[in-house]
């Protein structure tokens, strides 16, 4: 009899992960020779993860936008143009072997940022020259010193009132919310700052943006299927950061960080270990939806250039 999920212990867990990515339910190829050459890049990857010699080293190129360059575009095409950054990927896909395909999920859809007027990045024609090559991060202090506590109250809250409307433009009027735990029973007060005309506008904007990132998908899943037709494997997983880096890198901004962990330090860890278990259980939830077998985790502000041994083991680790 076969066990359920949470019966299995972490071995077996990954073992049916490892067997899923081998023989995903559904997955068509163009051909056998496809279908085999997808087993064998598979099973070359299992066996890396799990340090047996493979075959051979896999390969995975660095690719982020090089796509779109090699097909004679720009970036502010593909952001903007589904059909040309479904062209270069397509492109890209067809004329070059390797052994683990990355998408163009790094390529975010232009008018999406641009309607919720978004300030974390910059981008070609907006915030840096139209043929720019690549997007800048625009750090700032997006949440002040004297937040920490409010934070670590209520972090959803916190994101929803405070950090979404310092980061999107278009959700300023979200400040006006009351918290959803204001909801008592008697629901109508709750409701009443929805007919003010900014928090409408401000709702229609994030419904504009799922439609959006909507078209975005079909582009995107487009290049998904094309790759595994060809029987190249995408490496299934999920992505998260350190807590430290949730904050320091687009909340407190670097020099923020830096003077918390000399004026502040006993907030600044409260604050991390409140989000821990928020960005485990994200990272956790979105490999699950995925049947992922790696999760990654980007090394930012806990690098050996920007804190000590005895930093890094008392904020970062």
């Amino acid at each position: 009899m076969r066990k359920e999920w949470s019966e299995l212990i972490p071995e077996e867990r990954r073992a049916e992960r490892f067997r899923q990515w081998l023989s995903p339910a559904g997955a068509e190829f163009a051909d056998e020779s496809a279908r085999q050459a997808y087993k064998q890049r598979v099973q070359r990857l299992i066996d890396v993860i799990k340090l047996n010699e493979p075959d051979r080293v896999p390969v995975m190129y660095p690719i982020t936008l090089f796509p779109a360059y090699y097909a004679r575009s720009t970036l502010k095409k593909v952001m903007y143009d589904y059909t040309e950054l479904r062209r270069a990927w397509l492109k890209f896909i067809d004329e070059f072997e390797m052994d683990i395909y990355a998408g163009p999920g790094v390529v975010n859809p232009g008018r999406m940022l641009d309607n919720l007027d978004y300030k974390l990045f910059h981008w070609p024609g907006h915030g840096i020259k139209a043929d720019a090559s690549s997007y800048q991060f625009a750090e700032g202090e997006y949440m002040r010193a004297d937040e920490y506590d409010t934070l670590i109250e209520d972090p959803s809250d916190f994101w929803l009132r405070v950090y979404m409307p310092r980061i999107f433009g278009a959700f300023t009027a979200f400040q006006q919310l009351s918290p959803f735990t204001s909801i008592i029973e008697m629901p109508t007060g709750y409701f009443m700052s929805y007919t003010r005309p900014d928090v409408r506008a401000a709702m229609k904007a994030l419904l504009d943006a799922g439609e959006e990132v909507g078209e975005w998908m079909e582009a995107v899943g487009d290049c998904d299927r094309r790759a595994q037709l060809k029987g190249i494997p995408s490496l299934r997983g999920s992505f998260t950061k350190a807590p430290f880096d949730i904050i320091g890198d687009a909340m407190r901004g670097m020099q923020g960080i830096i003077l918390d962990m000399y004026r502040r330090p006993d907030k600044l860890i409260e604050a991390m270990e409140k989000i821990t278990p928020l960005a485990i259980k994200a990272a956790v939830a979105s490999a699950n939806s995925a049947s992922g077998v790696a999760i990654t985790i980007p090394l930012h502000k806990g690098a050996d250039g920007f804190m000590s041994r005895q930093q890094f083991e008392t904020f970062y680790w």
